[in-house]
């Protein structure tokens, strides 16, 4: 089955499929966390492999970059980092987007 990220990640199990390649990244790392999460639904019963194709400098490596920084972000949320450590992440976050 072939579909994009947004039509994979919303209303279906796909237990009968263990192997995913994601090709198209999204800003929003929760958006594929719960495309990938379809593949790993109650009734799988095989090993799941995941792969990712990312193009070495392009603006998708970047994407995955960015999201990387946005899921730490969260977890200092959830740790309950200090406001300023938090503040500190954001300007981290901002100033790559200009590097």
């Amino acid at each position: 089955m072939l579909c994009s990220l947004k039509a994979g990640g919303t209303g279906i199990n796909l237990v009968s499929a263990n192997h995913l390649v994601l090709m198209d990244p999204w800003w929003n790392p929760a958006a594929e966390e719960q495309a990938i999460d379809r593949i790993y639904r109650i009734g799988q019963t095989r090993a799941v492999q995941v792969s990712r194709l990312v193009i070495r400098g392009s603006i998708e490596e970047r994407m995955l970059q960015l999201a990387d920084q946005k899921r730490a972000l969260y977890e200092g949320v959830t740790d309950k980092k200090t406001p300023a450590e938090l503040r500190n992440m954001r300007w981290q976050i901002l100033s790559s987007l200009f590097e």
